[in-house]
């Protein structure tokens, strides 16, 4: 009865372990692509980010902490989602949440700056390293509902 309860306990969910892995690889690949310029992941964006705070002021500090936090969620939402795998895709949903509304927020300001002149589209740069970890976030959230469908 032991050995029973022991395998129930210590059974990995192949669908969630996944999903982490797939987050964490997202953060490795580009999550921004500039043509011509190459694409950057979220490592080297927070860096970027990190690196200019010190220009920015006040404001710089803030937007350095944003993506540290968003740096911290999703790649640690992956580490996470490898052993609890709907806490850790939630981590990583929250993180690119915030990415998103960022994103959000610098279209409007382009718009407003930029006028009728010219129309920038910002999510035409987001490389496949963002698509990726939406993929993976959701893959850990319904990760047992999914290895049900797929397992029976």
């Amino acid at each position: 009865m032991e050995e029973m309860e022991k395998k129930i306990i210590f059974k990995r969910n192949p669908v969630g372990i996944s999903g982490g892995v797939i987050l964490i690889i997202s953060a490795l690949l580009a999550w921004i692509e500039i043509p011509y310029l190459g694409g950057g992941n979220l490592i080297d964006i927070t860096r970027l980010i990190t690196g200019l705070s010190d220009f920015g002021g006040s404001e710089g500090a803030l937007y350095s902490l944003v993506f540290i936090a968003v740096l911290v969620l999703v790649l640690g939402g992956g580490i996470v989602a490898l052993f609890k795998h709907e806490t850790g895709g939630g981590m990583a949903i929250l993180g690119l949440i915030i990415f998103t509304i960022i994103a959000l927020v610098l279209q409007s300001d382009l718009n407003k700056s930029l006028g009728s002149l010219y129309s920038v589209n910002i999510f035409s740069f987001l490389g496949i390293g963002y698509y990726l970890a939406w993929v993976g976030a959701i893959v850990s959230i319904f990760s047992k509902m999914i290895e049900k469908k797929i397992f029976g």
